[in-house]
């Protein structure tokens, strides 16, 4: 898809329109474009597109619609800026992906991990938490927003000392499954991973 400026014509593929579900011959208004997006993403689509019109700042986000047959599917949008030589915004352009699938199987996913009486959480290549359920909470006595994208040595002092710590770097050094069972710094709490 791009928009013109400053006369914001929309130009869209085909594919754009199919995940819309509009008929190949109609082209909405860069102005109804919004009101395909539920009401509680419209703000935050306007924000970034009109963010990129004024000041090139691109965006890629992930929201929801509700298609012309009412459809309501999860959909990632991006967007950037086009300038002419003397740097004025003249075409804001980008590409959106029906990401509805994915979604619903990570919404599954988290449900299943909430519901499951173990605490469960998940850590990246640099150890900083991806997910952490609402059972590792109570264990970890931290809420999940406080450790999302944090390193797990780092924000538990003497973690770095334990066996889990070890057992931790040999499973992903030789990319083997481990057993580990220590007091990890958390109220003297014995967890096994």
């Amino acid at each position: 898809w791009s928009i013109e400026v400053p006369s914001l014509e929309l130009h869209w593929s085909a594919a754009a329109k199919e995940i819309h579900e509009i008929d190949a011959g109609e082209i909405p208004t860069a102005a109804e474009l919004v009101d395909y997006y539920v009401p509680e993403h419209r703000n935050r689509i306007r924000s970034a597109f009109f963010g990129c019109l004024g000041d090139g700042v691109p965006f890629d986000e992930e929201l929801r619609l509700c298609t012309a047959r009412g459809r309501e599917a999860w959909v990632r949008t991006i967007g950037e800026a086009v300038r002419d030589a003397s740097g004025t915004i003249i075409r804001v352009q980008g590409a959106i992906q029906d990401i509805h699938e994915r979604k619903e199987v990570e919404r599954l996913l988290a449900t299943t991990l909430e519901s499951i009486a173990d605490a469960f959480f998940t850590l990246d290549r640099d150890w900083c938490f991806t997910y952490v359920n609402a059972h590792a909470e109570r264990m970890m006595g931290r809420r999940r927003g406080d450790l999302l994208g944090r390193n797990i040595w780092e924000e538990f002092e003497g973690s770095a000392e334990t066996i889990f710590y070890r057992e931790y770097h040999r499973a992903v050094t030789e990319n083997v499954s481990v057993i580990a069972e220590d007091t990890f710094p958390v109220g003297g709490t014995v967890f096994e991973a």
